[in-house]
């Protein structure tokens, strides 16, 4: 008895919070790096256990008839240039957490905890957020945007590959091609000279596919997307739709 009385008396002392809920503490790139040494030695260390994870977002997925948002973790590149990484699979508890994962954009930090998988890959199941950082969003504007591909392709592309930006466009066309909505946007306090096509593909959820079909020509809109170098001179790829700007953003001529 005098010893556990000693252990609580101790942390007591030294402030330690203890959650009994929670297995490990690790950030993405260090968990990533477990999974791509040694796969079976890391899902017998973490599976079923809690786990909460710190990283920044690669990207999020709401396409799912059933499943919640899935947000996609930055792992590791074992050399600077590769282009692919070892990512963390995040599936998000449930779906009423869907406007926090919305506004994400590519690069913010996250902290994540759930409970890890029985795979041999890092992936974390019945999430939740812990801790949301400052958006990482880039705001522009369609003018400004297609201004800086014609001037230096190259640089542009630099500027803006593996970030987000976020633009308030007015929809002057909708095509949808298959499961693609393909919307071809302006600003909406110019003159329409300046225009182009946003692209967002949803196969499986539903309730995101009605939503989308109810976006008509002449509506303003909030879009957060890629600043894609594949576009004439550039595109607003794997875009989603806003209600508002994400938080701590502002939208170059907003008041606010």
């Amino acid at each position: 008895m005098r010893t556990a009385f000693v252990l609580v008396f101790t942390f007591a002392l030294c402030g330690v919070a203890v959650d009994p809920k929670l297995d490990f503490t690790v950030t993405a790139e260090s968990l990533a790096k477990e999974y791509k040494a040694d796969g079976k030695a890391a899902k017998a260390k973490y599976a079923g256990k809690v786990v909460e994870v710190t990283g920044t977002v690669e990207t999020t997925n709401l396409d799912g008839i059933t499943r919640p948002p899935i947000v996609w973790l930055n792992g590791y590149r074992e050399k600077p240039t590769d282009i692919t990484q070892a990512k963390i699979l995040v599936n998000i508890a449930t779906k009423d957490l869907e406007p926090k994962v919305r506004p994400l954009a590519k690069g913010q930090q996250v902290v994540i905890r759930g409970t890890m998988d029985n795979q041999t890959v890092p992936a974390l199941d019945k999430c939740e957020f812990v801790k949301i950082g400052p958006s990482t969003a880039m705001p522009v504007t369609v003018a400004g945007l297609e201004a800086e591909f014609k001037k230096n392709r190259d640089a542009a592309w630099k500027k803006y590959n593996d970030k987000s930006v976020v633009v308030k466009a007015k929809v002057v066309k909708i095509k949808k091609d298959d499961k693609t909505f393909i919307w071809t946007v302006t600003d909406p306090t110019g003159k329409g000279t300046v225009q182009l096509k946003a692209y967002c593909e949803v196969r499986t959820n539903e309730k995101l596919q009605e939503e989308l079909s109810a976006i008509k020509v002449n509506d303003v809109i909030i879009l957060l997307a890629d600043a894609d170098h594949l576009g004439e001179p550039v595109r607003f790829w794997n875009a989603m739709v806003l209600k508002e700007p994400p938080p701590g953003v502002k939208l170059p001529g907003d008041k606010k």
